[in-house]
């Protein structure tokens, strides 16, 4: 199982505390895996995940910011190149909310399927809904996330998790 750290608000008791990693610390481990090695990364969350995926090219890049094109892309995931050998899971579904996440309500995007996909990293983005649709109060949201990636580290022990805007904040 993969060494996680407690992100905890003030005030906030270790029964609502969001079990994570650093996002260095995850990142750094994926790095380390072969580049020989296929790696994978699954992009778990709502319509802000999905759209990493329709704005740009394979995804990933939009990341890096628009000024990367589908040639650097495809130049940067050539043998020895940063990207190379690696596999972006899109899971992604708008209008989607952490609760519907944790009752395995998202098709196509289910735990199951997360699962299924076998990733390395997961980077978990859900959250602006449940706000955006004023039926999940800030601690409700907080219950969600952590039941969502205690849910995920029990499934997929050995994969690193981080937790991606807008969430983070919405905590």
């Amino acid at each position: 199982m993969r060494r996680t750290t407690i992100i905890q608000r003030t005030g906030g008791t270790a029964a609502s505390s969001i079990v994570v990693q650093d996002p260095a610390i995850a990142l750094r481990r994926f790095r380390s895996i072969p580049r020989s090695t296929a790696r994978k990364i699954a992009w778990v969350g709502d319509s802000t995940t999905l759209s990493l995926f329709t704005m740009s090219v394979g995804g990933f890049p939009f990341i890096l910011g628009n000024g990367v094109t589908e040639w650097s892309y495809k130049k940067l995931s050539k043998p020895g190149m940063p990207f190379y050998n690696i596999a972006h899971g899109n899971f992604g579904s708008s209008g989607q909310t952490a609760l519907n996440f944790i009752n395995n309500n998202v098709p196509g995007a289910n735990l199951s399927d997360i699962v299924a996909y076998a990733p390395d990293l997961i980077v978990f983005s859900y959250g602006i809904n449940d706000v955006r649709l004023g039926l999940t109060s800030k601690d409700q949201l907080k219950t969600y996330i952590t039941q969502a990636i205690n849910n995920i580290r029990s499934s997929i022990p050995n994969a690193d998790i981080i937790l991606r805007m807008p969430n983070y904040n919405l905590l």
